[in-house]
């Protein structure tokens, strides 16, 4: 008899682990489970969708939410965890690992990913497909690890980085907590925490320094950064921070900028006149403006 989960989340994410569960025989998804706010339809691809009030925890789950909000992905796992839920892992069929390997719960692991002997796997960690982790390898929790990212053997990732597609890392490198690898970086040295880097090699660009504290203003700001990056048609390749000259990107073209200010006009209710957007310069500086 076949194993019944839920998915916690409706986002990209979790309509693509629904698919990616339709290829594993042995599971089948029931239902699909959101934070009471977000209830707003009774189905999610045509299956049920359910409040988290009302779930029992001796269902079993996998958490889905995406790269955006790792910070949330830990502690709505955390939270839910403490709940009492019970969790399952997702592993694709194709992806080869050995019978060494730990893996704990409700790790996700996509198509031919491989994973080598005594691999140790701690909990709530997304492996894209292609990716390789190494022989003696730590993975720590919370981990969002993209396609074809080689994680050198005898690495110790921790926890909550960002490994971007494409990625790559010698041998015996300590990955601390926080740590985000952008695109294509080969990374030869170990990383301090809360850390962005980029390039071959690769080298530190970026800080977050707020260890997961941050003021409302600087969190509204992030994620304002997000939504700006997002309309890039290579927002995954690109560094967008606060004082980035966006038009000297080059992908930045005119319907790039019709994107931005659509976007500000539907997320924020502020339209700007294109004379107006023209003197602005910098995320930061739309930042500002949209909240005068």
């Amino acid at each position: 008899m076949n194993k019944k989960i839920l998915i916690f989340g409706i986002g990209p994410l979790a309509t693509t682990v629904y698919h990616l569960i339709q290829e594993i025989k042995e599971i089948d998804v029931v239902g699909f489970i959101v934070d009471d706010d977000y209830h707003k339809e009774d189905f999610f691809l045509n299956l049920p969708l359910y409040k988290l009030s009302l779930v029992s925890t001796e269902n079993e789950i996998i958490t889905c939410i995406g790269y955006k909000c790792i910070r949330n992905r830990k502690n709505k796992f955390e939270e839910l965890k403490t709940k009492g839920f019970n969790f399952v892992n997702i592993i694709h069929p194709s992806a080869t690992i050995s019978q060494s390997a730990i893996i704990g719960v409700n790790n996700i692991i996509f198509p031919q990913v491989c994973i080598e002997p005594n691999v140790k796997i701690e909990d709530n960690n997304i492996i894209w497909s292609q990716s390789l982790v190494g022989h003696d390898a730590k993975i720590g929790s919370h981990n969002y690890i993209s396609a074809k990212v080689l994680v050198g053997g005898n690495c110790n990732l921790k926890n909550a980085c960002f490994l971007g597609n494409a990625t790559s890392m010698i041998n015996d490198l300590e990955i601390e907590d926080e740590t985000y690898l952008v695109a294509g970086s080969f990374l030869f040295n170990n990383t301090n925490e809360h850390t962005k880097y980029f390039g071959n090699p690769a080298r530190k660009i970026a800080e977050h320094k707020e260890k997961g504290k941050k003021n409302k203003k600087n969190q509204m700001m992030e994620e304002f950064i997000e939504k700006f990056k997002d309309q890039f048609i290579d927002a995954d390749e690109i560094i967008v921070e606060k004082d980035t000259k966006f038009r000297h990107i080059d992908s930045y073209d005119s319907l790039t900028g019709m994107a931005i200010i659509l976007m500000i006009e539907d997320e924020y209710g502020v339209k700007i006149e294109d004379t107006e957007y023209k003197k602005l310069n910098t995320p930061e500086e739309i930042f500002n403006y949209i909240n005068q």
